[in-house]
């Protein structure tokens, strides 16, 4: 039987943050198809072992796979990804590795390019899929040119072949594979009760993997999963983390009613739009152990809201809040500053709206550009970026003005709005300051 390692990189280790540590659910998913077609599968989750890069390598190697997969879901994985491909080849060159995940699948031909034949294949799109469509590839000797969702290099060429069709009967995707990993470590369960963003938000990377529709599961099945759950491994916080969790009202009151059938009783929150919701839902949502829900409303400015696409306006976010507080749920909002077009008086604006609805809890980043999302595109067409010269461990908002991701994040968002990257170290701190003060 084949041996596959799967491996979330961290790209932490040197610092201590505070953040919430989640089941890696992309990989699990993976683990649990690839198991059911019969390889022996391992997971190493470097990020919530919060272990360095040599470690990680060391942990890898000691299984001795036939395969490693490198998830490479964010852009700051980028370089690590590439250091430990090449770690493992120079030790072990037999390993096959290959790479997935949104940042992976945009970015499929720079990281052949500058892998050095260290990444074998990237496999891109919806991973329970390529995955599974490439390792049955190799081991059946099949030409890849004939395998979905697979790119490689070929002689002196990269092979981009069409990802794979969609996965339409998300039921039929077995359970995460939870066993694999040390579920105490974890700080809540991560729930996705559906796959795909109906939205085209400008600087968002979710429809990279799945572009422009909403596959769900069964009310019945996500509860089997939550039933699940608690009876093998206790009660925590559950998170569901599809990218508009109401985005269909008649799934979200399906599921509360399951909820409701079962008598289940747990604690969860989830991340939504305010325009897709209504007083009568958020209450039944409440009442079926939501805690809190988490809006992107991202400016104050209803140009800014316009030029992100966000297809939202400062009214609907007023309105969305309130009911929300009526309905007794806390209220969490995220905010980015320095998009294209930002100015002093839009953060303005923005500061403004957030005295005006005073939520629970308000968190501001500095917009930063991700591969294969639309503000990307036209950053990179408009000369204002450049691919070879981001610096990829930096591009993520993390921590502040010490911080070398936030810095880097102002300076390049300085590039392309009329704010300096002093000034915008500043809003950022000011906005993250304005809830604590309220």
């Amino acid at each position: 039987m084949e041996k596959v390692v799967l491996l979330m990189p961290n790209t932490h280790s040197e610092v201590k943050l505070n953040l919430k540590k989640d089941p890696p659910i992309g990989i699990l998913y993976i683990a649990s198809v690839l198991r059911n077609a019969g390889y022996d599968l391992h997971v190493v989750d470097a990020f919530a072992l919060n272990i360095s890069l040599d470690e990680a390598v060391k942990r890898v190697l000691d299984l001795e796979p036939n395969y490693l997969g490198i998830s490479c879901n964010y852009s700051p994985l980028h370089n690590i990804t590439l250091k430990i491909a090449d770690e493992i080849k120079a030790i072990n060159s037999s390993i096959n590795i290959f790479v997935g995940g949104n940042h992976a699948t945009a970015c499929a031909n720079e990281l052949l390019v500058q892998s050095n034949n260290s990444i074998d294949a990237i496999c891109l799109g919806q991973g329970e899929k390529s995955v599974l469509a490439y390792l049955n590839a190799k081991k059946e000797l099949l030409d890849f040119s004939t395998v979905c969702g697979v790119a490689y290099v070929s002689g002196n060429e990269i092979v981009i072949n069409e990802k794979c069709s969609i996965i339409e009967d998300l039921d039929s995707i077995p359970f995460p594979a939870y066993d694999l990993i040390d579920m105490d470590i974890y700080d809540r369960y991560n729930i996705i009760a559906s796959r795909g963003c109906p939205f085209a938000c400008t600087y968002c990377a979710s429809n990279v993997i799945v572009q422009k529709f909403v596959k769900y599961r069964s009310a019945q099945n996500i509860l089997d999963e939550v039933e699940m759950l608690i009876a093998e491994y206790g009660e925590k916080m559950f998170w569901f983390s599809d990218d508009t969790f109401t985005a269909n009202q008649k799934f979200a009151n399906a599921l509360m009613d399951e909820i409701a059938y079962r008598k289940v009783q747990f604690k969860w929150s989830c991340l939504t739009r305010v325009n897709k919701t209504s007083l009568k839902l958020l209450e039944k949502m409440k009442s079926n152990g939501c805690q809190y829900i988490s809006y992107g409303v991202e400016s104050g400015n209803d140009q800014i809201l316009a030029n992100m696409n966000k297809m939202i306006e400062k009214s609907e976010i007023k309105s969305a809040i309130e009911l929300t507080k009526k309905a007794n749920i806390d209220v969490y909002t995220f905010f980015l500053i320095g998009y294209p077009g930002e100015n002093t008086q839009t953060i303005e604006d923005t500061f403004k709206l957030v005295h005006e609805i005073n939520p629970t809890g308000a968190s501001f980043a500095i917009v930063i550009p991700l591969p294969g999302t639309t503000m990307w595109n036209q950053l990179v067409s408009t000369q204002k970026i450049f691919f070879d010269e981001i610096e990829w461990d930096y591009l993520f908002a993390t921590t502040g003005r010490e911080s070398e991701s936030e810095r880097y994040s102002a300076k390049l968002a300085s590039k392309w709005c009329n704010i300096s990257e002093d000034e915008l170290i500043k809003f950022y701190e000011i906005g993250n300051q304005i809830i604590k003060d309220e």
